[in-house]
């Protein structure tokens, strides 16, 4: 290994240290975020307290003041409707100008886990050398954990849809959103080994009380930029235009690998689009990533058991004295170093974990 990643992976770890020996045994939470309300929302703010002030002081102003909260009401609700709005707070809909130059888009999938189709999504990904993001549901996740693991294991990353998908989400007050999401967050992230880091409301659709929740469970929220309407159009040709129709580098696509419709035949329709899909991306020149790799954000402590490893290391490298636990550090990149203290680790023995660890995007194995 180059003195240079050396001393990258070196400082990586430092930058760790607050992170206990015992989080690598499981996943590390996402970091809480200040929450700063986006500008609409200070607006709505506003207009709320000068209309409780000119109804209380002008009482006869009441009718204009109803209808003056009506509008704003509407114009938010309208807002929680649109996937690309940032009205309510950070929305991502596509991807950062770096991913716009290389070429990328990010896939993604919701609702499941579903035992009939993921792994089949997962068999299609893997033939087109395709990464992807899953937006889980907590309770389905539940139900199959080795699927959710399955994800991790391919190279793709496993992201929060809420706990039970509750079709009236978007009417939810503040506790009932965060339980939502928390609840979540600590299923996929004690199954998947790594908390994610994005949401996705169910169905799309927020309030504005959703952007302080997901501040406090350190994510952030993801829509779309093209949707195929895969959950409620059993039309291949129909999904597959949506999708195509105006796709540009940094979209992000949004597609279901759970309650997906069904053709005529009865096959889920996402698994007769996806091929056709992957294809036209290689025709366009694009490549399928899953949203983390061009986060860029704070390193992460990856349970070693999703690897497939022991959660000591493997021999030979166990002649380390004393054994130490298996670190895995990523920061987007498709490459995997191995290292223990200052020294680069080479020798057949690292194989194994080399291949394990370039489909996670890792690029710094170390030793604590």
């Amino acid at each position: 290994m180059p003195t240079s990643d050396a001393r990258w992976c070196a400082d990586s770890l430092v930058a760790e240290r607050r992170c206990t020996v015992a989080a690598a045994y499981g996943a590390q939470a996402a970091r809480p975020a200040a929450w700063s309300p986006a500008p609409a929302v200070w607006v709505s703010l506003w207009i709320h307290a000068v209309a409780l002030l000119a109804a209380a002081s002008f009482p006869t102003t009441l009718p204009w003041v109803l209808a003056v909260l009506a509008g704003n009401h509407l114009v938010l609700g309208l807002a929680g409707l649109s996937p690309r709005s940032r009205l309510l707070g950070p929305n991502l809909a596509r991807l950062p100008e770096r991913s716009v130059r290389r070429q990328e888009v990010a896939l993604t999938f919701d609702d499941g886990p579903d035992p009939r189709t993921t792994e089949h999504v997962l068999d299609l990904l893997d033939r087109y050398a395709a990464k992807a993001s899953f937006f889980c549901v907590g309770e389905n996740a539940a139900a199959h954990t080795a699927i959710v693991r399955e994800i991790v294991r391919r190279g793709h990353s496993v992201e929060n849809h809420s706990h039970r998908h509750p079709h009236a989400f978007a009417f939810y007050g503040w506790g009932a959103m965060r339980r939502e999401v928390e609840v979540a967050q600590s299923i996929l992230g004690s199954i998947a080994g790594r908390s994610p880091r994005f949401f996705r409301a169910p169905m799309g659709l927020r309030n504005p009380l959703l952007d302080p929740v997901l501040a406090r469970a350190g994510l952030r929220h993801v829509g779309w930029a093209r949707r195929g309407c895969d959950g409620i159009s059993g039309d291949p040709a129909a999904v597959l235009s949506r999708l195509v129709r105006k796709l540009a580098a940094g979209d992000v696509l949004m597609l279901h690998d759970g309650r997906s419709a069904r053709t005529l035949a009865g096959q889920p329709v996402v698994l007769v689009v996806l091929p056709a899909l992957l294809e036209q991306f290689a025709t366009r020149g694009l490549k399928a990533v899953s949203l983390r790799w061009h986060s860029t954000r704070n390193p992460t402590i990856v349970n070693p058991t999703i690897l497939g490893l022991s959660t000591t290391c493997p021999a030979p490298i166990l002649s380390l004295s004393p054994p130490r636990d298996l670190r895995v550090i990523e920061d987007g990149s498709s490459d995997a170093r191995c290292w223990a203290g200052d020294d680069a680790l080479d020798g057949s023995t690292l194989v194994q974990i080399r291949a394990r660890t370039v489909a996670l995007g890792a690029r710094c194995i170390g030793f604590t």
